[in-house]
């Protein structure tokens, strides 16, 4: 019975889908490789224009090369293509042929997860003639290997939990303004060397994930809808990949949460004051101790503690965050200057400050530890030293109870 559901529930989207674009599905019938063009390997019309629909599906037994190519006009058009199996696709052009995405509003690459989780595979050229929705909702990652994707203006939209990967593939033919649309999900990319994601990027994100493996540039905005949005950047010894640097003002916006993850730096400068979410420090660094005070509207800010191999540190400015909420875990590193009404000075424990035991504060004067008030009687916090600083004395202040001394991230920190 759940089987027949599971069928019926297939055959009502794939009718609801074929109504949508009016199109005729046709699917790929034979266990083997084979070529786009012939009648034989398909049930349905060869789905060649804007809008067809190509499904592949449970027919194979193994993992199977579907070569593209189509002699009459050396390119085939398709408005969709469906993978939804135990075993994967591989796409690819012949030599000279060409392979384009046109769809009404938006061509789409679905991966339903429903009868399998294969991983899929596009290679070679892509031409976007519309806008793009690439949703995977199975355990298998669509992999764009080794591709040129080129188009103008488009916006691309990630939705489902699963993964895209960019692996080789180069996206900077995308002129004009390319908005990515970041719904759900991972978008991994992987291309070797420094990649400009397209000429003018801007990442909007409402719950998505961005991984980059290698310097990411073309980037002009970042968007963090209430769904959320994470930012993962890698440490790599002496260099980092990733996203590193937000910099120009208002560069980033939104009011939802923006994650940090991976051990790398993402640095923020310039005044972003159009954000006005929070901020979470899941692993690596956000250093936003710029003299702009890029996060002086933010709501609040969480930094993790030790988790495996991970920790979080948070570097902030002179803000005044006396009515922001701030979380240390154990282990983790918040690191703001101190003074009269602002940075440390200006957090109350119990208040607007919760630092589990273990937590680390780390200050960029000397002294301004012992302006952080209501400590309590446990001792279980760690003053630290920001910086290289020859610090004459350090005042914790009378009854402040605390833990040890140290210096934050590497500093040499000497009390005569």
């Amino acid at each position: 019975m759940r089987c027949f559901l599971k069928l019926l529930s297939a055959l009502l989207f794939c009718a609801v889908v074929i109504k949508e674009n009016n199109s005729t599905a046709s699917e790929w019938i034979v266990d083997a490789d084979g070529n786009w063009n012939l009648v034989s390997n398909w049930l349905g019309p060869v789905p060649d224009g804007t809008g067809a629909i190509a499904l592949f599906g449970t027919a194979i037994t193994g993992n199977r090369n579907v070569i593209i190519t189509d002699p009459t006009d050396n390119n085939v058009t398709v408005g969709q293509l469906e993978f939804d199996g135990h075993f994967g696709y591989s796409l690819s052009e012949a030599s000279g042929q060409s392979f384009t995405l046109s769809g009404s509003p938006a061509a789409s690459i679905m991966l339903l997860g429903m009868n399998g989780n294969a991983q899929e595979k596009i290679s070679d050229s892509i031409s976007l003639a519309s806008n793009l929705t690439l949703e995977n909702d199975s355990g298998g990652a669509l992999v764009f290997n080794q591709a040129q994707i080129s188009g103008s203006n488009i916006t691309i939209t990630k939705t489902g939990n699963g993964t895209v990967l960019f692996l080789d593939s180069d996206t900077h033919n995308l002129t004009g303004t390319t908005t990515w649309l970041l719904n759900g999900g991972t978008v991994v990319d992987a291309s070797a060397g420094t990649n400009q994601l397209s000429a003018s990027a801007n990442l909007v994100f409402n719950g998505g994930t961005f991984v980059a493996e290698n310097n990411v540039t073309g980037i002009s905005s970042i968007f963090i809808g209430s769904g959320g949005g994470t930012i993962s950047v890698f440490d790599s010894s002496a260099s980092q990949f990733g996203i590193t640097a937000i910099s120009t003002p208002n560069e980033l916006t939104g009011n939802g949460r923006l994650i940090k993850q991976g051990l790398g730096t993402l640095g923020i400068s310039g005044a972003q004051s159009g954000f006005t979410g929070s901020v979470e420090v899941r692993g690596g660094e956000i250093n936003a101790s710029d003299s702009s005070q890029p996060l002086a509207n933010a709501a609040g800010f969480i930094v993790d503690g030790v988790s495996g191999i991970f920790a979080g540190q948070l570097l902030l400015s002179s803000t005044n965050l006396t009515n922001v909420p701030i979380s240390v875990g154990s282990g983790g590193v918040l690191v703001a200057p101190s003074g009269v009404s602002v940075g440390l000075a200006s957090l109350t424990r119990g208040g607007n400050l919760v630092l589990a035991p273990g937590a680390v504060v780390a200050q960029t004067t000397s002294g301004g530890n012992a302006s952080i008030q209501g400590l309590g009687a446990t001792q279980d916090l760690y003053f630290g030293i920001g910086t290289s600083q020859n610090i004459a004395a350090l005042t914790i202040g009378a009854g402040t109870p605390w833990t040890g001394l140290s210096g934050i991230e590497e500093s040499n920190v000497t009390l005569n």
